[in-house]
């Protein structure tokens, strides 16, 4: 059966820039300041043959340390498209780095708040509409091990194994799958392999700056379990991804600059396997105008995909989506959810789930949210009514017993 949720007591503390030393199989992060962090600036688009003295982006990835800054200072006028290179991007296997397009000149982050449009100007867009993506097929640890992603799954930006990755102020466009056959399922971000601590901050993934182009991933944010096994195939050990803030962290000073829009996803926006999970401050199925819902469920193309807006899986303790209640910017931190359609017409059981939660008794799981449906939908001609917020807090799920 399902437990009980109540209101989380403890939220973890706003994210440090530091150096972390990732400790395999559990979540502690020792921090030391990094002594080698650069700011590098990506000044032109053309990852295949960038001209001499300029930085791409692909560049930039390829040569990254602990701690460093991606700015972006591109001419001309935005928003620009960096087309994802033959390949994709290397996986990021560095701490504590951070990617900011709000350094493009132009770009500026969201400053409504939740039940408004979302007005930001994003002027960096990691493009992969031309089928490009890193595949996921990284090598395991032990050749037992199971990875959580392999060679059928790829990323337009990932993270492999290391600490603390920023991504703010980037829209992410992508196809659903791409490869030979379309055989390989795209994600967006991706967090593999123990990723922790990550923050996406300010980011559109699935839509355009134009606000309303779609091309979104099979599956927006993931990050999931690292299975370690015996030469018996048992399993010793899981990496999970924890620590992850998707939207506003806690006690944020400008939280409406952290709000993101994950719309155009045809399985599922956010996945994550892991502890402490906080997903706050975001339209899900939404389109930044904050009126208009998007069900792919409708597309025949697309029949049968939707998987729920987020999947918690394999942890859980200690997850918040939407407010935490403690008093500070909690009327922002609320996700704003779009119509989802019942299974018996391609929509999923529920659009938040939590699943294999066998070991969250030990450390109960407390989730609360005062999302709210923008769309109701109803198979009627008469159109969608427009609903209102609810008075109060719905607790979501939580543990099975």
């Amino acid at each position: 059966m399902w437990g009980s949720l109540g209101l989380v007591a403890e939220v973890p503390e706003p994210f440090m820039k530091t150096t972390a030393l990732f400790l395999a199989g559990a979540s502690l992060l020792l921090a030391f300041p990094s002594s080698h962090a650069r700011v590098v600036t990506v000044t032109t688009m053309d990852n295949a043959d960038p001209p001499a003295g300029q930085t791409s982006l692909l560049q930039a990835l390829t040569n990254l340390q602990d701690g460093d800054e991606i700015h972006f200072q591109i001419p001309g006028d935005g928003p620009h498209f960096i087309a994802t290179p033959p390949g994709g991007y290397p996986l990021i296997t560095r701490n504590n780095v951070v990617i900011d397009g709000y350094t493009q000149p132009g770009a500026a982050p969201n400053t409504n708040p939740i039940l408004a449009a979302n007005n930001a100007r994003l002027q960096i867009v990691l493009d992969s509409r031309n089928g490009e993506v890193r595949l996921l097929d990284f090598p395991p640890s032990s050749p037992n091990d199971l990875t959580g992603y392999g060679p059928n799954a790829g990323a337009v930006l990932g993270t492999l194994g290391a600490q603390g990755l920023t991504i703010r102020g980037l829209a992410v466009l992508a196809p659903s799958f791409t490869g030979p056959g379309s055989g390989v399922e795209v994600h967006g971000v991706v967090f593999a392999r123990g990723a922790s601590s990550g923050r996406v901050r300010g980011c559109w993934i699935g839509v355009a700056p134009d606000g309303t182009t779609l091309a979104g991933p099979n599956k927006g944010v993931t990050g999931l379990r690292y299975q370690q096994r015996d030469e018996n195939l048992q399993v010793t050990g899981n990496l999970l991804v924890n620590d992850v803030v998707i939207g506003v962290p806690p006690a944020a000073v400008t939280p409406a600059a952290d709000f993101n829009v994950l719309t155009g996803i045809p399985a599922v926006p956010v996945v994550l396997e892991g502890h402490r999970a906080r997903i706050s401050g975001n339209f899900l199925g939404v389109l930044p105008d904050g009126l208009q819902d998007v069900n792919l469920a409708l597309d025949p193309a697309f029949s049968g995909s939707f998987g729920g807006f987020i999947r918690i899986g394999y942890g859980a303790n200690d997850t918040v989506i939407g407010t935490d209640g403690d008093g500070v910017n909690d009327a922002q931190e609320r996700n704003l959810i779009g119509g989802a359609l019942p299974p018996l017409y391609g929509g999923a059981a529920a659009s938040v789930a939590f699943y294999d939660q066998t070991r969250a008794r030990t450390s109960s799981l407390r989730a609360i949210t005062s999302a709210w449906v923008l769309m109701a939908r109803r198979l009627s001609p008469t159109g969608w009514p427009r609903l209102a917020p609810p008075a109060t807090s719905p607790a979501i799920g939580s543990a099975r017993t």
